[in-house]
């Protein structure tokens, strides 16, 4: 504390009403940034920088004041792209930053099955022997694609596990030797009509090429029934429905898989379906498809 000329001790201003000053100054910079576009690079630059003094002297206490969370728009000075956590900051693709807080674990039949698959297939890598484990190690030609859309390799205990992982999925029998890679044959198109007409409902999944290629599997998964203006449902709402083998033709009723699934669809539900292919042989995984569907008559 201070003192005045009275002698009397001055109170240290609160880090909050700091804070909070910091974080008026941010949004007034926001505002010039949609008004005055000829000083956006300038800006753009500034408000990074109060925005990092921010986080890192005012402290990751910062991240939520008073039980409020709190997102800021950010920019690259080189346009570059970010994504991902940094201490108590989580940057998302669509320039949003936003405080980190603690999902919460969901435990259900599906998530405790692939958790446990996971578990397996991680502990057995240890299981190898030297030679095993150097096939995967020394692997070429496995990739995937991250959240950026930028293709990465992968190799090792990393691509034993995906490879199992996706194995088990379709009931396959787990890997111990890296295969060759191969081109797995995915769907070029892939539609859904979701008829609820009492006694006669169909859930149409029809998909190009048909039948299934020959030493694939395709694995089919859908969301509960969602509001009409859903666009974009999370990862998190898909569960695995059913697996077409090698042969399956299109145009397939999933009405029972879905309904033992999620229960009945109310008219004008929307429903949201993935399907992707998984070599029988390799484990490798081909992109994923999406379609869906607004429950009719």
């Amino acid at each position: 504390m201070g003192k005045t000329r009275s002698g009397q001790a001055t109170p240290k201003k609160k880090p909050s009403a700091r804070r909070d000053r910091l974080q008026k100054r941010i949004e007034g910079i926001r505002k010039g940034l949609s008004t005055r576009p000829g000083v956006v690079p300038v800006l753009a630059l500034l408000a990074c920088a109060i925005a990092w003094l921010i986080d890192h002297a005012a402290g990751a206490s910062f991240a939520m004041i008073a039980g409020t969370k709190y997102a800021l728009l950010y920019s690259m000075p080189d346009g570059a792209m970010k994504s991902g956590r940094s201490g108590s900051v989580v940057y998302q693709r669509n320039g949003v930053r936003r405080n980190f807080v603690v999902p919460s674990l969901v435990q259900n039949d599906f998530t405790q099955q692939v958790r446990g698959d996971f578990g397996i297939n991680s502990n057995s890598w240890s299981g190898l022997t030297d030679e095993e484990r150097a096939s995967f190690n020394n692997a070429v030609g496995f990739t995937y694609v991250n959240r950026f859309g930028v293709t990465k390799i992968l190799k090792g205990k990393a691509l034993y596990v995906r490879l199992n992982q996706n194995l088990t999925t379709i009931g396959q029998a787990p890997i111990t030797t890296c295969p060759l890679p191969i081109d797995v044959v995915g769907l070029l198109t892939f539609d859904a009509d979701v008829d609820v007409t009492p006694l006669s409902e169909n859930f149409a999944l029809t998909f190009s090429p048909t039948p299934v290629a020959a030493d694939t599997s395709i694995v089919v998964m859908a969301t509960m029934p969602l509001p009409a203006g859903y666009s974009r449902p999370s990862a998190s709402r898909y569960r695995i429905i059913t697996i077409w083998p090698p042969a399956t033709a299109t145009n397939q009723n999933v009405v029972g898989d879905y309904t033992s699934k999620f229960g009945a669809v109310p008219e004008g539900a929307k429903v949201f379906f993935k399907a992707y292919a998984i070599s029988e042989i390799t484990g490798q995984a081909s992109p994923v498809n999406i379609a869906s569907g607004v429950a009719h008559t």
